[in-house]
C-alpha cells in the first residue's frame, strides 16, 4: 500500500491565476444553477429518474483531459484594458482615500514580486520588467490593525484522499497564526513593505521585527482580545451580539471558504490515482468591520517554529497512522507477568489438568454453537459489517489531543 504527501490537481487553486479563473467560474455556474432551480421550481416532473453517472476510471480522467487541454485556445488572455476600467470606476466612488491596487506574481513566494501603487500605468510598467503571469487585484485599504500595525491571517488545512469513494475529507488546524507587520499602518506611502506587506520573509529585515511579538506572530487566543477591542457590538446576519468572534465568526467563515475553494477544482482533484494527503496554507486579511478575504492559496506553507513539531505529529496519526494501523504482539506463552516483580519464566503446564479452557466435547451443545460463532473469521462477515469494524479500529488510534478538526467533503460532480 502507498500514501503520498501530495495530491493531484491542488496547484489549481495554488496558483494565484488559475485561483482566480476556477473560482470565478464556480461562482458564476452556482448562480446560473440558482436561476435554473428557481425557474423549473413550478415544473417538477417526479416521474423521471435520474440516472447516477458511473465512476470514471484513472484512465479515462487523463484521456479526458488530454482531448479538453487540445481544445483550448494557444493565445493568453490580457485583461489590462478590463484593469484600466475596474481602476477608473474604483476612481469615482466616493469615500475612497487612496485607489491602491496591489499586483502579484504567479512564480512570486515569500513577499518576492510585490507591488502596490496608486497609479495603474506604474503596476503595468512594474509587470513588464518581468516575464510570467501577474494578478492585480484591489489592495484592501481599511484592515484591522493590532496596536495600530497591518497583520493578516494563517491557517493550515489537511485533505485527505483514502476512501474508495470519489471524494476528499477536509480538516483544519485549530491553531492559526497572526502575521504582524513591524511598522504603523498608513494608508499611504505605499511603497513602504513594511507597513503593506506582513510575510514574515519580508518583516524580518526590519530592525523592529520580534520587538513586540516573538517572530512579529500572534496565536488564536490573542486574536480574541483583538477582535472584542475592534468589535465590541458586532452582531450576526440574526442580529444577536458575537461574544467569541473567534469562534463562531472567524472559524465558520474561514472554514466555509476552505470548502468553497476545494469544490471550485472538485473535477481536477477527483479521481486521485493513490491515496494521499495534502497541507495547504491559507492566508487571510480581516477589514476594520470584521469581513474575511482571502488572500492567496500556498501549496507547500511554512508555520511557527512552536507549531511545527506537534502539527508533523497530528498529521502522522491522522494520515499515516489510521492507514498501517499496529499489529498488537502476540503472547509468549513462557512468559507470565505477575505486576510485582516483571516478567517471568515459567514452565507451562502440559498435562492438561489445569487449563481453564475445556474441550468443547464437555461443553453443553449451546455453548459449543457460541464458540463456534465466535471463532468464525472476520472474512466471513458481510462487506458492510467488515468496513465498519475497520472504520471504527481506525477512529479508536486518533487521541483526542490532535488539533486537525473535520468540516466537511468534497465529492465528485
Amino acid at each position: 500500500k502507498i500514501v503520498v504527501n501530495y495530491l493531484r490537481g491542488m496547484k489549481k487553486i495554488t496558483n494565484k491565476t488559475s485561483l482566480i479563473r476556477n473560482v470565478t467560474i464556480y461562482c458564476n455556474e452556482r448562480k446560473k444553477i440558482k436561476k435554473k432551480e428557481v425557474s423549473q421550481s413550478k415544473n417538477l416532473d417526479t416521474k423521471k429518474t435520474k440516472t447516477k453517472k458511473p465512476r470514471e476510471s484513472w484512465l479515462e480522467f487523463r484521456k479526458r483531459q488530454a482531448r479538453m487541454s487540445k481544445k483550448k485556445p494557444t493565445h493568453k488572455k490580457d485583461e489590462r484594458e478590463l484593469f484600466l476600467a475596474a481602476h477608473e470606476r474604483e476612481a469615482k466612488k466616493k469615500g475612497k482615500i487612496a485607489n491602491a491596487w496591489i499586483a502579484k506574481s504567479t512564480l512570486g513566494f515569500k513577499g518576492k514580486d510585490i507591488k502596490v501603487s496608486t497609479n495603474p500605468r506604474t503596476l503595468l510598467e512594474f509587470i513588464d520588467s518581468f516575464s510570467g503571469a501577474w494578478v492585480i487585484q484591489k489592495y484592501v485599504e481599511n484592515p484591522m490593525l493590532v496596536n495600530g500595525r497591518k497583520f493578516d491571517i494563517r491557517t493550515w488545512h489537511l485533505v485527505t484522499a483514502y476512501s474508495e469513494e470519489p471524494k476528499l475529507k477536509v480538516y483544519s488546524y485549530e491553531e492559526g497564526v497572526l502575521r504582524v507587520s513591524s511598522k504603523k499602518y498608513v494608508n499611504s506611502n505605499f511603497e513602504d513593505d513594511y507597513v503593506h506587506i506582513t510575510n514574515n520573509a519580508v518583516q524580518q529585515s526590519h530592525p523592529d521585527y520580534g520587538k513586540n511579538e516573538l517572530d512579529n506572530l500572534l496565536d488564536f487566543n490573542d486574536f480574541d482580545a483583538i477582535l472584542k477591542k475592534n468589535l465590541p457590538s458586532f452582531r450576526d446576519a440574526g442580529g444577536q451580539k458575537v461574544e467569541k468572534l473567534v469562534e463562531r465568526h472567524i472559524w465558520p467563515t474561514i472554514n466555509g471558504i476552505v470548502l468553497e475553494t476545494l469544490r471550485s477544482i472538485q473535477d481536477f482533484l477527483l479521481p486521485q490515482p493513490c491515496p494521499g494527503f495534502h497541507l495547504l496554507g491559507y492566508d487571510f486579511v480581516v477589514m476594520a468591520d470584521g469581513r474575511i478575504t482571502l488572500l492567496e492559496v500556498n501549496l507547500a506553507p511554512g508555520t511557527s517554529e512552536t507549531l511545527v513539531n506537534k502539527m508533523v505529529e497530528d498529521i502522522i496519526e491522522l494520515c499515516i497512522d489510521t492507514q498501517f494501523p499496529v499489529k498488537s504482539p502476540k503472547k509468549n506463552p513462557l512468559v507470565n507477568t505477575d505486576g510485582k516483580n516483571g516478567c517471568n519464566l515459567s514452565v507451562p503446564d502440559l498435562t492438561g489438568k489445569n487449563r481453564r479452557r475445556k474441550s468443547l466435547s464437555a461443553l453443553p451443545k449451546r455453548r459449543v454453537e457460541g464458540k463456534r460463532r465466535r471463532r468464525k473469521s472476520l472474512s466471513a462477515l458481510p462487506r458492510a459489517r467488515r468496513k465498519a469494524a475497520a472504520t471504527a479500529k481506525r477512529k479508536r488510534q486518533i487521541s483526542p489531543t490532535n488539533k486537525f478538526f473535520y468540516i466537511g467533503t468534497v465529492s465528485q460532480r
